[in-house]
């Protein structure tokens, strides 16, 4: 019994059940402009996509298709950037002062039969919480290229709550689409608590022994 106790103590030290809610944006079955699944609300016009079919506004074009599958979410920046596009969500099952990690699908091109003239720059699409910001996607090259390649990122952060509001918005060069998709949590492991659990492991191996 008391090694069990060891084991449950180390358990109980981590964070479960931690999510994205709709982090893989399903609920759609085809290529919409402005609308969102499930789960998430709008700002501005973002496109949705689904499978192969890719959204550009008006235009929708034959891509590759997300490697989280289904649908996926396309944002632009705007002239105006109170009008840049975006999704708000949710991250839930959190634990406060405990530090995460969130993974995510990117990919990044310019609107089908627009040239890339006065495009500068490698596309950003940026990750908030409330007012504070998480995370920028990475510098990329090649986003002038049709079917850019899609690519895993991740990033940490630390909870300051059991729920996040979780904002996405382009802030792009203008006319350059960012698209994501898969969104995973999961927790970043403390130092003590890695130490509890191989101390817990011990113990069961120990008694298995006896």
């Amino acid at each position: 019994m008391k090694y069990t106790l060891i084991t449950l103590a180390a358990l109980s030290s981590a964070s479960f059940g931690q999510t994205v809610t709709n982090g893989s944006f399903n609920g759609g079955t085809q290529p919409d402009a402005d609308w969102v699944p499930p789960g998430w609300t709008k700002i501005s016009t973002p496109d949705y996509s689904f499978d192969t079919s890719r959204v550009f506004n008006t235009k929708t074009v034959t891509r590759t298709p997300s490697p989280d599958g289904g649908g996926y979410m396309g944002m632009r920046s705007s002239f105006n950037p109170d009008l840049n596009e975006g999704v708000v969500g949710e991250m839930t099952g959190l634990q406060a002062g405990i530090s995460y990690e969130l993974s995510y699908y990117y990919t990044a091109e310019n609107q089908p039969g627009i040239t890339t003239t006065g495009n500068t720059g490698s596309p950003n699409i940026v990750f908030m919480s409330g007012s504070t910001r998480l995370a920028n996607t990475p510098v990329v090259t090649g986003y002038d290229s049709p079917d850019r390649p899609w690519s895993e990122h991740s990033f940490t952060f630390t909870a300051t709550d059991t729920t996040m509001p979780l904002t996405i918005r382009s802030f792009s060069p203008v006319r350059t689409w960012g698209f994501v998709d898969g969104l995973r949590l999961e927790a970043v492991p403390e130092p003590s608590s890695t130490s509890l659990l191989g101390l817990g492991s011990l113990a069961l191996i120990l008694r298995r022994r006896k």
